[in-house]
């Protein structure tokens, strides 16, 4: 890391904090991170405790801010996401200086915004020069007017709704551009007023997923990102809303990354997830009838009454096995077509290969 230097903020960046919380908001992701593992032994203690701190937060902010949400219909459109996770509105804001934005005028905004356009669609263009920003100011040949981005789109492969999402900005900045500013305005000091609901939580958090010891580690010594260009300076923002995501902004002066102040605890907790079914799917593997049955099945697709044979067992026998490798995920059921009353089980491809990728992790490094 001698060529990078890290800022480290500790203030929060409000615009991207209205952003995250219209993407929470409208994405209900509040509800999904709860529903998806509040039947999980292993998240009851942070369910309980930090992230119920933090639906109690947004629930304080949300029932302050809903009036002036109600009135902003493009932030609500732009902060949706779409088939590939992501909002094209998180993409603006992450896209300007903190230190820009509240001095930001109209005409910046606009650049802004059509370079989050160009983002999107670059990747999906035959000639991608058409949306490549030589400067900062000098607009690409495929945004330089309405007509030029309709017959830009024309070419690439998206449907009318996503069309209309990107030609809406481009007409709609100046709107967008209003709305955002009003409500930074509003939220900063709600967000203020209720902070300490959440207080303890992010101290902790500073102490850890906040700091330059867990992004060097996270983003550098972990061989996660490589930044070859000399003199590189990254400026690491906490983040409220953002709450689950550790993400990296790329820009030409300097790189953006935002820290959810809940990321680490529940990577960790994915972890311990993960360390947990490893250790069901080493508990299944470790019997020798199991593993005479995953060598049998790594050659074919097998039925029980086919396995009983091979291993001169009862297909009652063979059957208590078979289900103790499907509950760990080391089989998979496969039903021909053609014979739907046959059953046949076959190894686990995906499990398989995340198996041998622990087992490469273990391995003494020289």
């Amino acid at each position: 890391m001698d060529n990078i230097t890290l800022e480290l903020k500790k203030e929060f960046y409000w615009a991207f904090e209205a952003a995250s919380l219209i993407q929470v908001h409208v994405n209900n992701r509040i509800d999904e991170i709860k529903e998806k593992h509040e039947t999980d032994e292993i998240y009851a203690d942070f369910l309980n405790g930090p992230f119920k701190h933090l639906e109690s937060y947004y629930h304080a902010v949300i029932e302050e801010m809903e009036p002036y949400l109600n009135s902003s219909p493009l932030l609500l459109y732009y902060g949706k996401k779409n088939e590939d996770d992501n909002n094209l509105l998180g993409e603006i804001v992450r896209s300007i200086p903190m230190h820009e934005f509240d001095p930001l005028s109209l005409e910046q905004f606009r650049i802004y915004c059509y370079q989050a356009i160009a983002g999107e669609l670059s990747d999906l263009a035959a000639d991608d020069t058409l949306f490549i920003f030589n400067t900062k100011e000098e607009i690409p040949p495929a945004l330089a007017s309405l007509p030029t981005l309709l017959e830009a789109l024309s070419s690439l492969p998206l449907d009318d709704s996503a069309k209309m999402r990107f030609m809406t900005l481009y007409q709609s900045y100046e709107k967008l551009y209003t709305e955002l500013k009003d409500f930074t305005v509003h939220l900063t000091p709600v967000m203020e007023k209720h902070f300490p609901l959440i207080e303890e939580d992010i101290k902790e958090a500073q102490k850890k997923s906040l700091s330059a010891d867990y992004i060097n580690e996270t983003f550098f010594e972990s061989s996660f990102i490589s930044i070859q260009s000399a003199g590189c300076h990254i400026i690491a923002i906490p983040s409220v809303f953002d709450f689950n995501s550790l993400s990296l902004y790329m820009r030409a002066s300097s790189h953006i990354i935002t820290i959810g102040y809940l990321c680490k605890p529940l990577m960790d907790l994915k972890q311990r997830k993960q360390f947990e079914k490893t250790y069901q799917l080493f508990k299944a593997l470790g019997d020798p009838t199991r593993l005479h049955i995953m060598q049998c099945l790594s050659k074919k697709k097998m039925y029980i009454q086919e396995l009983a044979k091979e291993l001169k067992l009862t297909p009652a026998t063979i059957s208590h096995h078979i289900t103790t490798l499907f509950q760990a995920k080391a089989i998979t059921i496969f039903v021909d077509e053609a014979n739907a009353k046959k059953v046949f089980y076959e190894v686990n491809k995906e499990t398989m290969e995340n198996l041998k990728m622990i087992i490469t992790d273990l391995e003494r490094k020289e």
